[in-house]
């Protein structure tokens, strides 16, 4: 079995979706982790390293993998809107 977004934590047990997560980790053979703190979180639950994979974020890569194509959508002039400040 493997988990995707592996390691995650809120520090909240009492959350069912925590208990979920930390379950689901210590039963999967392989953990894909998104950021470098999932690592040391799993490491520190006792999970050894050679089950660990850093894959990155998969929100940020879908992001990324659409952004110009967001950029020319025409949503703002179809309602009107103006862009957010970058400033």
């Amino acid at each position: 079995m493997a988990h995707v977004e592996a390691g995650l934590r809120s520090g909240d047990r009492a959350m069912p979706e925590e208990v979920n997560r930390v379950l689901t980790d210590h039963i999967s053979d392989l953990l894909f982790t998104t950021c470098r703190d999932g690592d040391v979180n799993l490491v520190a639950e006792g999970i050894g390293q050679e089950k660990l994979r850093f894959v990155g974020n998969t929100m940020i890569d879908s992001l990324e993998a659409r952004l110009d194509e967001a950029r020319r959508s025409p949503v703002l002039d179809d309602l009107s809107l103006m862009p957010a400040s970058t400033a």
